[in-house]
């Protein structure tokens, strides 16, 4: 069992009515636990994750709301952070590395050229590195990147929706370099992804066909080196193309 205080400060000041500014500092809490695998209750046991964050950023709006612009910087100082360690020939636990470092931004802009069309894009960059870490087999890992943790996410969108109920959408979403694992070897390059939908909405109802990975790019979710099979790799792939149907209520 564990008790934590998790204290949050946030602070804004409005300019005039187009333009806010903000900062805060929160801190941040995991709980710790114990592994499946070293077998003795001392060897899994790994301990509570704890961050602090800051972040300053600004909100704004112009042309009566039709233009929003946001822009946010952030920085995270994790202690103990509950890493994977990987020991072979093929063991996995949770340990916890002394440290680690979260920089980065986001940039968000929402506009709306003409009624019922909308347009949206975002970019955010993340450097999430190791601060200090050596695993239980005195491999240093200092500097390498988080897992799971891509340097870059973006996105651009089109929508539009007409007075009549006809409604369509198209989105591309783009993913960094994506390491999963302490060694940095085993990686998912950039890759973007492209999901469209068109439809009708009535009342409180809708009626789409929609389209997930429409161009079918094959990417992968997680991955490891297996001891076992040399220097090849294995892992698990991300959804392919999907075409469906989708009925909504709201009430």
């Amino acid at each position: 069992s564990n008790n934590v205080v998790l204290p949050k400060v946030a602070i804004d000041y409005r300019f005039n009515p187009n333009v806010l500014i903000y900062g805060s500092i929160a801190r941040g809490y995991k709980n710790g636990g114990f592994s499946s695998l070293p077998n003795t209750p001392d060897a899994a046991a790994f301990d509570p994750e704890r961050s602090w964050t800051y972040e300053i950023g600004t909100k704004t709006n112009w042309l009566d709301d039709r233009l929003l612009a946001n822009l946010a910087f952030f920085y995270t100082r994790v202690r103990d952070y509950q890493a994977i360690d990987f020991v072979p020939p093929n063991i996995s636990s949770i340990t916890n590395a002394e440290s680690a470092n979260l920089w980065g931004f986001e940039v968000e802009v929402k506009a709306q050229p003409a009624t019922g069309f909308n347009l949206n894009a975002g970019f955010g960059y993340t450097n999430a590195r190791y601060d200090r870490y050596t695993n239980a087999v005195g491999v240093n890992f200092n500097g390498n990147r988080l897992s799971n943790t891509p340097e870059f996410t973006y996105n651009l969108g089109a929508q539009y929706r007409s007075p009549n109920g006809f409604f369509s959408r198209v989105e591309l979403q783009g993913f960094g370099t994506t390491f999963f694992e302490e060694t940095n070897r085993a990686k998912q390059k950039p890759f973007g992804l492209v999901n469209a939908r068109i439809g009708y909405e009535f009342d409180n109802f809708g009626i789409y066909l929609f389209g997930n990975n429409l161009f079918d790019k094959t990417y992968f979710t997680s991955s490891f080196k297996s001891n076992f099979a040399g220097e090849r790799f294995f892992g698990s792939v991300g959804e392919g193309r999907t075409i469906g149907v989708q009925v909504t209520t709201q009430f």
